[in-house]
């Protein structure tokens, strides 16, 4: 691998750095370990961005990625709530998610974590969760960016078995047939052809309201909050107000 960085940074100099497109690239520690100190004894010069999941970071391994050039990561934590990470068997709690934050920031490492809502057995309760936790780590941790998006149906997943037997699938759908949502979506996801998963008792349309009302539910307890996100995000803040996600 080491090879390969060093070849792509000889043909192409301009590079400014390098992304691993890779979903768990902390995943085998030592692995990692060797990467950065193969980096490091070549002396290659490069920044350079990966994903990660929580339960696999330490302060070993962080402290091996900063020297070895890493900027940015990416971390998908889904969920501020612990039954809904049990649910999705993400292997994950949030304790370990703020603690491996807390470990990334204190590096100097960039971070972004990645939410999603519409989860199975999510309720207004763990939405709140969430939202709660994703204001926590920018306004309280300083990760760069947080990103929330919608839970969507991929083929042969847990999700589309779920989907089916619970009726919220239509019946006629097929991975081999041209598909798009009837309906118009607000900025939870913006590609109409992919299936949302949803649940019988919870909607999109119930979600995107949920999502909006554990905002504002955030903010009044944080008023000095929503003035800095008022501000520097006005022209989404005004999305998310005048949007309205119903059926066509």
């Amino acid at each position: 691998m080491v090879d390969e960085i060093e070849h792509v940074l000889k043909a192409y100099p301009f590079l400014g750095g390098i992304r691993f497109f890779d979903d768990v690239f902390t995943m085998d520690k030592n692995r990692v370990l060797q990467i950065c100190d193969e980096i490091v004894s070549r002396k290659l010069n490069l920044v350079w961005e990966c994903e990660a999941r929580a339960n696999t970071i330490d302060e070993e391994i962080i402290g091996a990625m900063k020297r070895a050039g890493c900027e940015f990561i990416d971390l998908g934590i889904e969920s501020g709530s612990d039954r809904i990470l049990k649910n999705i068997k993400k292997s994950i709690t949030v304790e370990q998610a703020i603690a491996s934050a807390k470990i990334i920031k204190k590096a100097g490492i960039g971070l972004k974590a990645f939410f999603m809502h519409g989860l199975p057995g999510e309720t207004y309760e763990d939405i709140k969760k969430t939202v709660f936790l994703r204001r926590y780590l920018y306004y309280n941790l300083g990760v760069e960016g947080t990103t929330q998006g919608i839970s969507v149906i991929y083929p042969g997943t847990e999700l589309e078995r779920i989907a089916k037997d619970s009726g919220t699938l239509p019946k006629d759908f097929s991975w081999s047939k041209h598909y798009e949502r009837d309906r118009s979506y607000p900025p939870l996801d913006a590609c109409i052809y992919m299936p949302v998963f949803e649940q019988p008792d919870l909607t999109y349309e119930q979600i995107f309201q949920y999502v909006k009302r554990a905002k504002f539910a955030y903010f009044l307890r944080h008023p000095f909050h929503f003035l800095k996100t008022f501000f520097k995000h006005r022209k989404t803040i005004k999305k998310w107000l005048t949007t309205r996600a119903r059926r066509k």
